[in-house]
């Protein structure tokens, strides 16, 4: 079944999903990545860690926070980065 009672899906069309989310089962990984399209549905996107920048930026070492990072490196950029006084986001 598709949109309605009526409408008829390929086997593309009900297989595709099963296959985007296949591998995530069989590894039975703790976290994976998704796409940039799929952004919403996993996180938010993190605002930059210097003042004054909507976006994480890689071209700056120092800026972003890699899954590779070593724990010390983590903690060195969120020890340095900017936060606004009095400002709390829910």
């Amino acid at each position: 079944m598709g949109r309605d009672e009526t409408h008829n899906l390929t086997a593309a069309q009900v297989f595709h999903p099963c296959m985007q989310c296949a591998d995530k089962f069989f590894l039975k990984a703790d976290i994976c990545q998704l796409g940039m399209d799929q952004i919403k549905e996993s996180q938010y996107m993190l605002t930059g860690l210097k003042k004054g920048q909507e976006k994480m930026s890689k071209s700056d070492p120092s800026n972003p926070i890699f899954m590779e990072d070593e724990e010390a490196d983590v903690i060195l950029k969120i020890d340095n980065a900017y936060c606004p006084p009095k400002v709390v986001v829910s």
